[in-house]
């Protein structure tokens, strides 16, 4: 008698928070191509630091918090996290931390991919980013013939959940940023302000690192050895994902999905909106009962 087979289960999506180089939505669309933006979030007990690896970093802080932006990713978009941040070689470790969750009330549900064109057609659109939307912009109704409905007016209420961070423990010491990054966290700053994050918190601890500062001199250009190797790792990775991508149940959220319009476009939004509510039930759960588990990850 043969064993029988079940189908493999498809692992839950989680809330990621990011407060680095992915604040810059092109490379989060590159990194994690099914990744969904949802809006900000800040992390209380946190600051923000440039690291003796001339990277970001969130270091616990008593009276402070971190600004950045919230996605929502699939069990791919980990892996590929993972590989970015150097997580096998112990550069960053995951955790599950308590944010408070603003959704963004024209771009929540846009696949970073799309999010990406949008902001890439109207690069100084702040005002409009964060501005009501329109039919044509989202799909969805808006409040224009009179006051949202308290359902509405709930989904745009900040939220205490759980989400996922990636925090350098190892490497927690203050120090210079390096050369190659200023240009990325350039991208990222500018997009993080456009989206959301407060300019008050970018100014003060993302935006000084950016300028040249004789005193302290930026870590050297190029990355260390280690990070040479994890980088080209990361890559050849990459490729056997894409490679497996159109065969993956993942895929009804892939950049494929944005050359469609119509009916499978709404379809595809409602399908998004579908993953951001089943996993914000559980990330609220999370965070009030206080419990914190890595083991869906």
């Amino acid at each position: 008698m043969q064993p029988s087979t079940l189908p493999r289960a498809r692992k839950p999506d989680v809330l990621y928070f990011a407060y680095g180089s992915n604040l810059h939505v092109a490379q989060m669309a590159k990194r994690c191509p099914s990744s969904v933006f949802i809006g900000t979030g800040t992390l209380p007990g946190y600051r923000w630091q440039i690291n003796e690896r001339g990277v970001a970093n969130v270091v616990p802080t008593d009276g402070s918090s971190v600004e950045g932006l919230v996605y929502l990713v699939n069990a791919r978009d980990v892996r590929a996290l993972d590989r970015s941040e150097g997580v096998a070689r112990k550069l960053y470790q995951k955790h599950m931390l308590e944010i408070v969750l603003q959704r963004h009330r024209q771009y929540s549900s846009f696949t970073s991919a799309r999010l990406s064109q949008v902001l890439a057609e109207a690069p100084n659109s702040s005002d409009e980013a964060t501005a009501q939307p329109s039919d044509s912009d989202s799909g969805r109704p808006t409040h224009r013939d009179g006051p949202p409905s308290q359902r509405q007016q709930r989904a745009y209420r900040p939220l205490d959940v759980k989400a996922l961070v990636y925090v350098s423990e190892n490497y927690s010491t203050d120090g210079g940023i390096r050369e190659e990054y200023i240009a990325r966290m350039q991208n990222a700053v500018a997009n993080a302000s456009t989206l959301g994050v407060s300019q008050s918190f970018l100014d003060k601890y993302i935006v000084p690192h950016l300028q040249p500062n004789e005193e302290e001199p930026a870590a050297p250009e190029q990355a260390p050895a280690e990070d040479r190797e994890e980088k080209q790792q990361e890559n050849q990775e990459e490729k056997k994902e894409e490679g497996k991508a159109s065969e993956s149940p993942d895929a009804t959220t892939s950049n494929t999905a944005e050359g469609t319009s119509g009916q499978a476009k709404d379809s595809q939004d409602g399908q998004r909106e579908g993953r951001f509510d089943a996993v914000i039930v559980g990330a609220c759960v999370l965070a009030t009962a206080g419990w914190c588990s890595m083991t869906f990850l």
